[in-house]
């Protein structure tokens, strides 16, 4: 039987311009995809320092909101990754690669990534950038629903 881990989040980033018009905008891009890594997927593997089960990694879209200037852009983070999660080093992979993310160059007005390791308790992350510094929370809550809990 697979072992699977659930993975969904969002980050707010403030203050970076992808427009093309400022090259250290361009340049703020390449080093958030960097951090990122590849997206790997079933049939197309490749070799990416992001959270991979054996069917592929964890999936991001950068997505720029226009006309905000509170709000720059946001970055979706999903995936199912199989055969994932079993021991702790594959949450502490993602928890790293979570703070990672949120730490490059980037201000983070809030960002939110939800781990569900089947039949475990869920753990939520939570990433606020208050200046100079980024702050980290990690919360555990059951996500069982009360209809399976023993």
């Amino acid at each position: 039987m697979s072992q699977w881990t659930h993975v969904c989040g969002m980050i707010r980033s403030d203050f970076v311009d992808f427009s093309g018009k400022d090259p250290l905008a361009i340049d703020e891009r390449t080093k958030i995809e960097g951090a990122l890594g590849p997206i790997s997927s079933y049939g197309h593997r490749c070799i990416t320092h992001a959270p991979s089960g054996s069917e592929g990694s964890l999936k991001w879209k950068i997505i720029e909101t226009e006309g905000s200037y509170v709000n720059r852009f946001n970055i979706a983070i999903w995936g199912d990754l199989r055969d994932y999660g079993s021991d702790e080093e594959d949450i502490d992979k993602i928890k790293r690669w979570f703070k990672n993310v949120c730490g490059s160059c980037m201000m983070v007005r809030d960002a939110v990534l939800q781990i569900h390791v089947e039949f475990r308790k869920g753990i939520t992350l939570l990433y606020h950038d208050h200046g100079q510094y980024g702050h980290y929370t990690e919360t555990t809550e059951n996500l069982r629903s009360p209809e399976t809990d023993d």
